[in-house]
């Protein structure tokens, strides 16, 4: 009867990865409104920064590491596909974040926006020729 018991389990594991999901976003979400405010990044730059955090967390498990560093490079890769550059020095000043893990995942979020460019058969999308 083991079996029975194991869908159960998955759902509710399932249950606990969605609110840590949520979690996690809500804390970036607040993590790159603060820093918006402290080096006075526009709206869309955020909006855009959000869109990379979530891509990069679905795409990665953000469970049992820091969203701090996440969601500070994700504003960073936000701002320079945006062509509103701000340095990842400023940036991890302003949250209080530690330089090397925001580089770190600064590796992941740029991979995953190359990524984003290029599409399913290996071909660019045209919005990006």
């Amino acid at each position: 009867d083991e079996a029975e018991g194991a869908p159960g389990a998955e759902r509710e594991r399932d249950e606990e990865v969605a609110e840590l999901d949520a979690k996690s976003i809500l804390s970036a979400y607040f993590t790159m409104m603060e820093l918006a405010q402290r080096l006075q990044i526009d709206a869309d730059v955020v909006e855009h920064a959000i869109h990379l955090f979530r891509m990069c967390a679905t795409s990665t498990s953000v469970r049992h590491r820091s969203i701090d560093p996440l969601a500070t490079a994700s504003m960073v890769a936000a701002c320079r596909a945006l062509k509103k550059p701000r340095s990842l020095q400023d940036a991890c000043v302003a949250t209080g974040t530690s330089e090397r893990d925001a580089a770190r995942y600064l590796k992941l979020v740029c991979a995953a926006l190359d990524a984003d460019a290029v599409g399913g058969d290996g071909s660019m999308d045209k919005d990006t020729i």
